[in-house]
């Protein structure tokens, strides 16, 4: 559980004329960690479209609170709700939010108006597929979110206050579970930095690593050459309790948005194990960070260092089981 919270609030309007307004909303808890929120609009308006609306409100949020599949959802609905006489159809859009946590939204789509995301006070767009379920098309949001496991840069070259450079990035195509980005930047033509990164896109639900294509990865043709050739490191626990250098509590501003430490806060103490003399003596050539585990406020970390072939090698620990890996070149 978390401290994090949701405001739910609508507001009906009735058809002119009418006393039942064709619109249905019902919010349904998911246990103690979901909560499954549901806008229906019924075919035509008053009466009969109350009644397909709020059938069809009650059905998906009673069914899906229950953990029921989408699809088998959807089937229920074109068999329970009545035919109109004068149309001959059973109609009714819908619109799903499911809230997972109180930290992350699935959004199910069906002949609605689009939902609106508003971050920062402007509005921001969000990625969806379409699926066909009984010869719906249901606009689905992915439920799930791109996490960064690895980074290693190769530093070519000193960059100081007021350089003149130019960054450069670059996706790669998927492999498997893995995709990867690089990066360069550039000062007077040549690269001073070398970068690439690793993402994994994780399943909110199940917090397990899925595939590309899952998502609708983007198929377009991708350049094959990446910034970084080097292969990622293998880090193993080689630490002992002489190599602990400090602890740290993580604070209100180690935190992102994502309410978790961010990942830059990682780089900042395996660094600060060294004194300011120490830094500046230093002409650092690679820095490689693998994060295994996310940390979040109150959680107190304990980081350790210790002296290898050509650099240093950390590791980030909590509770005795380390959660970011690190490696210094010199």
């Amino acid at each position: 559980m978390n401290n994090l919270c949701c405001e739910i609030g609508w507001k009906s309007i009735n058809h002119e004329g009418e006393q039942l307004c064709g619109d249905h909303i019902d919010v349904v808890e998911q246990g103690e960690n979901g909560t499954v929120i549901v806008l229906a609009d019924g075919l035509g308006s008053g009466v009969k479209a109350s009644i397909l609306s709020t059938l069809t409100s009650k059905i998906i949020s009673t069914m899906m609170a229950q953990g029921i599949c989408l699809e088998e959802c959807v089937s229920t609905i074109a068999q329970a709700l009545p035919i109109c006489s004068v149309r001959g159809v059973a109609y009714s859009t819908f619109t799903i939010i499911h809230l997972i946590e109180n930290r992350t939204a699935e959004l199910i789509q069906f002949d609605n108006p689009h939902i609106i995301l508003i971050r920062d006070c402007e509005i921001a767009d969000y990625p969806e597929t379409e699926m066909n379920i009984d010869g719906k098309t249901i606009r689905k949001s992915y439920n799930a979110f791109w996490i960064i496991k690895r980074v290693r840069l190769e530093l070519n070259s000193t960059i100081k206050e007021e350089d003149e450079v130019t960054l450069k990035t670059w996706p790669s195509e998927a492999e498997g579970l893995r995709c990867t980005r690089s990066y360069q930047i550039l000062k007077d033509g040549r690269a001073a930095v070398n970068a690439i990164a690793e993402w994994v896109i994780l399943d909110c639900d199940t917090r397990r690593p899925r595939y590309a294509d899952s998502i609708n990865f983007p198929k377009m043709d991708f350049i094959k050459e990446k910034a970084v050739t080097t292969p990622f490191k293998r880090f193993k626990d080689i630490f002992t309790d002489d190599d602990f250098v400090y602890e740290k509590t993580v604070r209100a501003l180690d935190i992102d948005q994502s309410h978790h430490t961010n990942n830059v806060k990682y780089c900042m103490m395996i660094l600060d194990t060294f004194s300011v003399k120490e830094l500046e003596s230093m002409t650092i050539k690679e820095l490689e960070i693998c994060y295994e585990s996310e940390s979040l406020e109150g959680d107190t970390l304990r980081i350790y260092r210790k002296e290898i072939d050509n650099g240093w090698q950390f590791a980030i620990k909590r509770d005795g089981k380390t959660i970011t890996s690190a490696f210094v070149g010199l």
